[in-house]
């Protein structure tokens, strides 16, 4: 059986988005009465991918501000505005 070390290395070579499949992966076998959710996992593929869109300057990015005021109208669209505990500012 190979270490614990050398499956690290390996894994570590991998992509990004298969590492963090591998981690999700990992971290639930350690609670044996949970089954592996597959939506967590193609989340954490999809978080990954993000993640590399960012850094390879192919991902659409906007300021925190323009997120928040895209976050705003879109609350005040479905009936949430000023006063509730969704539209702190």
């Amino acid at each position: 059986m190979r270490s614990a070390e050398t499956i690290a290395d390996e894994a570590l070579l991998l992509p990004r988005n298969e590492r963090a499949v591998l981690v999700l992966r990992l971290a639930e076998s350690l609670d044996e009465q949970q089954d592996v959710d597959v939506e967590d996992l193609l989340w954490a593929e999809e978080v990954a991918s993000r993640i590399e869109a960012l850094r390879a300057g192919t991902a659409e990015t906007i300021t925190t501000g323009e997120a928040l005021t895209e976050a705003r109208k879109k609350l005040k669209k479905v009936g949430v505005g000023r006063g509730t505990r969704y539209f702190a500012r």
